[in-house]
């Protein structure tokens, strides 16, 4: 019997197979299954093969499209003025992306960054979003102030560098080292327990990682404690050097 390669449907294939154990050829059964098979594979198989490839294919593309959309914030508008505001301090040719056109070779900053949750400022200093390390203490122009971490932001500058900034509410202390104040009594106690009372204040500020000293223990407290309407906290920072010298 001559088996051809053409294509069959199911009831010829029953058809042929019926034939070949009526004939007493049961030897080509085998031969016959394995053409027919190579046929199915040939009409089926690459295109769903095709189709799965395709389909695990779009599905990574997918995936990382979404991470990709998911690292990526956009900054509010107060937060990226706030920004901008920043990176004019060592860039002052910095161009804001709403101010339209932007001139040719325009330094312009983008209003997306990718939160962080902590950051390793120094060898033996790790800041973060979350408590216990979310409370720093950091020193600008040779003063040193307190704040809570609120965000942290990696973004590339309008020179195309990536760069680290804190997102922190600054600490006003209110009871600061003075002789001179009615609380000086207070003070001194604090001075000895090494210890700040101040405010949370709600104002936003952005500051660099290399400002930062040291982390902070702290406890929020209620409402009217130390005569602090609310917004309310006592620190002791872990670096003992610099205490008390907010004005």
């Amino acid at each position: 019997m001559t088996i051809k390669n053409g294509s069959c449907s199911s009831q010829q294939m029953v058809g042929v197979l019926q034939q070949i154990v009526n004939n007493g050829h049961i030897a080509q059964i085998d031969k016959m299954m394995m053409l027919w098979f190579n046929q199915l594979q040939r009409l089926t198989g690459s295109s769903l093969i095709y189709e799965d490839f395709m389909s695990q294919k779009d599905t990574k593309e997918t995936c990382g499209r979404q991470k990709s959309a998911q690292d990526l914030i956009e900054l509010e508008v107060t937060e990226y003025e706030n920004l901008l505001a920043y990176v004019k301090q060592t860039s002052p040719s910095a161009c804001d992306h709403r101010e339209l056109p932007h001139p040719k070779d325009s330094l312009v900053l983008q209003p997306y960054v990718t939160p962080k949750l902590r950051l390793q400022v120094s060898e033996y200093v790790s800041v973060s979003i979350l408590k216990p390390n979310n409370c720093i203490q950091y020193k600008e122009s040779g003063q040193t102030s307190y704040g809570i971490v609120q965000q942290i932001f990696e973004f590339k500058n309008p020179k195309g560098t990536s760069e680290v900034v804190f997102l922190i509410n600054p600490i006003k202390n209110l009871y600061p080292k003075d002789l001179q104040s009615p609380s000086k009594w207070f003070c001194y106690i604090l001075f000895l327990l090494k210890a700040i009372v101040g405010q949370v204040e709600e104002e936003f500020v952005y500051l660099a990682p290399k400002c930062v000293c040291a982390t902070a223990a702290y406890c929020l407290l209620p409402s009217n404690v130390f005569g602090i309407p609310e917004g309310g906290i006592i620190l002791q920072p872990f670096e003992y050097d610099s205490q008390l010298q907010l004005i």
